[in-house]
């Protein structure tokens, strides 16, 4: 008798692998989402990571600390101005509505102008402020990118709130690839940080047409509908203070680090920082991909059942994301000495505590969502200022205690403190998972006493 050899993909389906993506159910779709995403994240950051090799051996380390500072006002005119459009559609009932779509397009499109002229606006006292004047052209060409993005689709939102995320995960990795390319190549030819501005223009590009061209959506018009309108400001207006005040406590940490420390030094903590947010910047991406859209469903259709949503999203993220942070912060300086030449050594201590910063700030992962899926956005606004006055106090007493490594130090004191208050208020809303938060916050505080003694 002959027997047929079952191959890989059958020996899989026998043990029932693929059950559980299988189906349309929240559970499935969760659970497809989230393999999307680590996929299309990971593939990202090892695009990144490949890139940024070849151009730390092409560029000096002045290079990418002007454009961390580039980056850093960019993010904050987009945080300073955002209205919540992407949450509103996600958790609206009308967010499939093409009227509620058409006006979240047209006020999206209005908003990136407006960035793209404070940008150029601004480029010339940054450039005076930070003593480096190619600031000002770069900053008003880069600042293009936000009115670029503008015309993004709204599909990008209304795929994400059906949790349909395949295509919605290739689009930015396609665009990053054609990005890549261009930014590396440029960079081999003219050696200039002019390569890397380019590179971000290219990237927005490609990714707001892409997304007309491969996702799924309705026909987008400029249109104004006054009820969505009044909709989606008074849902945003706490999204934009939340993501005002966020960025102080994220990536504004970032332009003071600016004035405190030399470009060359700013561009060492940005490679460090790039190396220790990997994991903590996917953890942060499952949570508002596949977990917003989750509880805004759970919220509206069985709310009993939010603790124990909340549970199994926040275990599923933080089982994964400590332990990889934690070997992260452990091994960093033979991490840096295997990819980097001497010039960036420095880099291997500031990874061990920006790796450990990480780990702190995905503790409370999760619970900021959950009150906005019940449309709550005021909750997280008080949770960002917060972190905001702990981390600017942690790193300026750091900086002044003990200088570079007391300012990251510093930051990740904040983190620990905003992660205390969170518990706090959390409580109140029965919310909490006793033991994952009380082990969890053990564990990482344990590793930071060892690394204290072991590498300090």
């Amino acid at each position: 008798m002959n027997f047929k050899q079952p191959n890989f993909i059958d020996l899989l389906r026998s043990q029932k692998v693929f059950t559980p993506l299988q189906g349309q159910g929240l559970k499935a779709l969760a659970l497809k989402g989230s393999v999307w995403t680590a996929v299309g994240f990971g593939s990202q950051k090892v695009l990144q990571f490949g890139s940024n090799l070849i151009l730390t051996r092409i560029l000096f380390p002045e290079a990418f600390g002007t454009m961390a500072l580039i980056s850093v006002f960019l993010i904050a005119l987009t945080m300073f101005s955002d209205l919540g459009i992407k949450p509103a559609i996600i958790q609206n009932e009308r967010g499939e509505d093409n009227s509620f779509l058409n006006t979240a397009w047209t006020i999206q499109i209005i908003r990136g102008f407006v960035l793209w002229l404070i940008a150029c606006l601004i480029a010339w006292p940054l450039a005076q402020l930070y003593e480096q004047p190619i600031l000002f052209p770069i900053l008003c060409f880069v600042g293009v990118t936000a009115a670029i993005q503008g015309f993004q689709s709204t599909a990008l939102a209304t795929q994400n709130r059906k949790l349909q995320l395949g295509r919605l995960t290739l689009l930015p990795l396609m665009a990053q690839i054609v990005a890549v390319i261009v930014t590396v190549l440029l960079a081999w030819i003219y050696e200039s940080v002019w390569a890397l501005a380019v590179g971000n223009v290219v990237s927005a590009a490609t990714n707001m047409i892409l997304s007309h061209l491969i996702l799924p959506s309705h026909r987008h018009r400029l249109h104004i509908e006054r009820q969505a309108l009044v909709t989606l400001l008074s849902f945003g207006k706490w999204i934009f203070l939340t993501t005002f005040i966020s960025y102080f406590s994220g990536n504004g940490v970032r332009a003071l680090q600016g004035l405190l420390v030399s470009p060359q030094d700013l561009g060492i903590i940005y490679i460090a920082s790039m190396l220790a947010l990997v994991v903590s910047d996917l953890t942060k991406r499952l949570a508002n991909i596949v977990g917003l859209p989750a509880l805004s469903q759970i919220a509206r259709q069985d709310p009993k059942r939010m603790r124990n949503v909340l549970a199994k999203l926040r275990f599923r993220l933080l089982v994964v994301a400590l332990p990889i942070l934690i070997v992260i912060s452990l091994s960093s300086t033979n991490i840096v000495d295997f990819f980097y030449d001497d010039r960036y050594a420095a880099a291997g201590q500031y990874l061990a505590i920006l790796a450990l910063s990480g780990a702190l700030a995905v503790l409370p992962i999760g619970f900021s969502l959950a009150f906005l899926s019940v449309g709550d956005s005021k909750t997280p606004f008080v949770f960002s200022i917060v972190a905001l006055v702990f981390q600017l106090s942690g790193l300026f007493f750091g900086f002044h205690w003990i200088g570079i490594e007391g300012m990251l130090v510093g930051v990740g004191a904040g983190a620990l403190l905003t992660n205390l208050f969170v518990l706090v208020v959390v409580h109140k809303s029965n919310w909490l998972s006793p033991m994952l938060d009380i082990f969890s916050l053990i564990l990482v505080l344990c590793v930071a006493m060892l690394i204290y003694f072991w590498k300090f």
